[in-house]
């Protein structure tokens, strides 16, 4: 289970790294500026950072 979920999380990862550049530059070509970008990547941490601290609330106990 382990290595499935870090192969979920790498291709997200990987994902989000290919399409950055492409939607950076469609963003900055239709507003001139690197403004949006920058807070659309503020919202998007701080969604990530409250949606990783709903789903890991309770630790792993092992058995």
């Amino acid at each position: 289970m382990v290595a499935s979920l870090g192969s979920i999380q790498n291709f997200g990862g990987f994902l989000g790294a290919a399409l950055a550049p492409i939607v950076t530059g469609y963003i900055v070509q239709q507003t001139g500026s690197f403004e949006y970008v920058f807070v659309i990547g503020a919202v998007l941490l701080v969604i990530s950072a409250i949606s990783y601290g709903i789903f890991l609330q309770k630790p792993i106990k092992s058995e």
